[in-house]
């Protein structure tokens, strides 16, 4: 549980920059090939930045599995550039919450991902992304020049870039200058882009 080849879990700020894994991690739950967990919900200053970043390690888990990271809340920032996946990201057949970058980000003020490539094979029973499998209650977040060529497959909520979109009040998604050219299978609600959005109201894009 909560397993990560640079750190299990982050109680705080985190800035990775040039960092290559090439690691295999395994993992009950909340499994990253960089970090397992990061939780501060009581702290808005609090970042999270990753620059010029490689993973080529495999990452498997039963929940919340990410090339960088596993599980993400916190009340602050997440700003990501330059970052390519090259493993395979599984959550087996039962396993949710799972992307090429972070399997769950959860109540953050704002995301950025900026030149970003998965390469890998990500798959997992719901909520499965190229890039992030569930993203909740993000309010803005943005993703530019991101580029998807590894299949993403799972049962439902699947997307080349996002599995899952699920906000409780009005956000804004900007996408652009992005590219899936993989495969991306699934029993229900599969798209090139974003799976599904579950929203009170359409987001703003």
């Amino acid at each position: 549980y909560s397993v990560g080849a640079l750190s299990p879990v982050v109680t705080g700020s985190v800035t990775v920059v040039n960092v290559i894994n090439r690691a295999s991690v395994s993992a009950t739950a909340e499994a990253g090939g960089f970090i397992g967990r990061l939780y501060e919900l009581l702290n808005t200053d609090i970042a999270i930045v990753v620059t010029d970043c490689v993973n080529d390690g495999n990452v498997v888990g039963g929940s919340s599995v990410g090339g960088f990271i596993g599980y993400i809340a916190c009340g602050g920032k997440l700003v990501v550039s330059n970052f390519t996946n090259n493993g395979e990201i599984g959550g087996g057949k039962t396993g949710g919450n799972i992307g090429g970058f972070a399997g769950y980000v959860q109540d953050i003020k704002e995301a950025s991902v900026l030149n970003y490539s998965n390469n890998g094979f990500v798959s997992g029973s719901s909520s499965v992304g190229g890039v992030i499998g569930l993203l909740k209650d993000v309010p803005e977040t943005e993703f530019s020049g991101i580029s998807n060529t590894g299949n993403i497959t799972g049962g439902n909520n699947i997307g080349g870039i996002i599995g899952n979109v699920d906000a409780t009040t009005s956000f804004n998604l900007s996408l652009s200058n992005c590219i899936n050219s993989g495969n991306v299978t699934a029993d229900s609600y599969a798209a090139g882009f974003v799976g599904v959005v579950f929203s009170p109201r359409p987001p703003n894009t």
